[in-house]
C-alpha cells in the first residue's frame, strides 16, 4: 500500500521517495504483481508516473481508489489497468462519483464496490442501473458491524439486496486462523506488503501489529522484510512460522497458510 490508515502519524510527507527512486528500487526486485491500496493511492502524486514507468518485469493487478482526486490525476495513466472503485459519500458526491466512472469507463477496467449501508439504500435501487447500461461491473457488500454480524436490514432493503449480494468467496477451513495459532505460511515469500516508506512486511495484519494504536504487543523481526529502498533487501526465501491471528482474511487469496496442530500461542 502506497498510504495507510495512520500515515499522519506513522508515514509524514517527509519519509516519501519520488517516483525516480521507486522505480530503481523496482528494478532491483523478483517480478511481481502488485496490488495498491489504502487510503486513497492517487494521493501520492508521483503514483501515475510509477504506474506508467514500470519495469516490465512486474505488473498491477488493480488500485483501489473511491474516486475522491480530480479527473485530470486519473487521466495521468496512460496504461489500461483495473480500478476497484468504492463509493464512499463522505468523499464523493452520488453525481461525481457517476460522472468520474462514466469518463474514466473507456481508459481503465473499471469495477465498482458499494457497501449496502442505510446510506446507500436509493443509490442502490435508483441509481445502479447507470452502469449496467454502460456494462460496468459492480458488487455490493452487506454491511458488517462491530460484532462481525451482518446489519440488520429492513425488509425492502432485504428485497432489493436478494437482486444483488452473492457469495464471492469462503473460507472452508477445520482451523480458526483467528486465533494465534501458529501456522506455516507463504506470506514473505510470495506475497508481502509495501509501506509508504519501504518497509516490507509478511502481510497485511502485521501492518496493523506494527503500526496501530490499539494493539500494544512487540512485532517479532521474523515477520518483517527490511526496506526495498536497502541494497540488502530480499524476499524469504523458504514459508515462516508466523504466532499471529489472520485477521485480514484477504491474505489468503494470495498465501497459502496451514495451521499447525495442536500448538496455540498465548
Amino acid at each position: 500500500p502506497y498510504t495507510t490508515l495512520f500515515r499522519s502519524q506513522q508515514f509524514p510527507i517527509e519519509c516519501e521517495k519520488s517516483g525516480e527512486e521507486w522505480i530503481e528500487a523496482l528494478k532491483k526486485i523478483p517480478p511481481t504483481s502488485f496490488y495498491i491500496s489504502g487510503g486513497e493511492p492517487f494521493l501520492y502524486k508521483d503514483l501515475p508516473y510509477i504506474i506508467n514507468n514500470l519495469p516490465a518485469k512486474h505488473s498491477i493487478i488493480g488500485i483501489v481508489t473511491n474516486l475522491s482526486m480530480p479527473i485530470n490525476i486519473y487521466k495521468k495513466v496512460s496504461k489500461k489497468i483495473h480500478l476497484n472503485v468504492s463509493f464512499h459519500r463522505e468523499f464523493v458526491s452520488e453525481a461525481d462519483f457517476i460522472e468520474k466512472i462514466l469518463a474514466l469507463k473507456n481508459s481503465f477496467h473499471i469495477n465498482i464496490n458499494i457497501v449496502a449501508t442505510e446510506e446507500n439504500f436509493d443509490f442502490i435501487k435508483n441509481k445502479i442501473q447507470v452502469f449496467k447500461q454502460n456494462g460496468i461491473p459492480y458488487h455490493i457488500d452487506p454491511l458488517i458491524d462491530n460484532a462481525n454480524k451482518i446489519h440488520e436490514y429492513s425488509n425492502d432493503y432485504k428485497k432489493l439486496l436478494e437482486k444483488h449480494l452473492e457469495e464471492s468467496r469462503t473460507f472452508n477451513t477445520e482451523e480458526n486462523l483467528a486465533q494465534k495459532i501458529p501456522k506455516k505460511c507463504s506470506a514473505g515469500r510470495n506475497y508481502y506488503n509495501l509501506l509508504p516508506n519501504g518497509d516490507a512486511v509478511i502481510c497485511a495484519r502485521i501492518i496493523d501489529y506494527k503500526y496501530s494504536p490499539f494493539i500494544q504487543e512487540e512485532v517479532d523481526e521474523s515477520v518483517c522484510l527490511g526496506n526495498i529502498f536497502d541494497d540488502s533487501f530480499h524476499l524469504k526465501s523458504n514459508d515462516c512460522i508466523c504466532k499471529y491471528d489472520c485477521i485480514a482474511h484477504c491474505d489468503r487469496d494470495y498465501a497459502k497458510i496451514t495451521a499447525i496442530k495442536n500448538k496455540v500461542h498465548k
